[in-house]
């Protein structure tokens, strides 16, 4: 109990002078890895209920939706499309029964939404 005040003693000071004065990609790379790691606990999370899901393509379109957000070189909206028809192309070419797939595509859908948009505010990552 005491190492963990300790340690939230030393790393929140630390990590909110981080915030306030990162450039804007340092910090998208820490908030990345910061959301790949909720990501990767959620993925464990609904292999545990038995739905197996894609980790590989989840965690690369969640990096590229965090870039994307933070570069703004598309419309959100195009962004969007684009990543779901991606995961949906590689939800296609699983073998796994048809609602496998789906399930599969929805838990993928909804850790994108939890996970890496949570990180982020407005038109981008802060």
């Amino acid at each position: 109990m005491v190492a963990r005040i300790l340690s939230a003693v030393v790393l929140v000071p630390a990590v909110l002078a981080g915030v306030y004065f990162a450039k804007p990609w340092p910090l998208l790379a820490a908030m990345g890895m910061i959301g790949s790691l909720c990501l990767h606990e959620y993925i464990g999370l609904i292999g545990g209920m038995g739905i197996r899901i894609q980790p590989a393509a989840t965690h690369v379109v969640s990096w590229l939706l965090l870039v994307g957000l933070q570069g703004k070189w598309l419309p959100i909206p195009v962004l969007i499309a684009v990543l779901l028809i991606a995961l949906f192309l590689v939800a296609i070419r699983s073998e796994d029964p048809l609602r496998n797939r789906a399930l599969s595509l929805m838990a993928s859908v909804l850790g994108l939404a939890s996970c890496p948009l949570s990180l982020c505010r407005d038109r981008g990552p802060l």
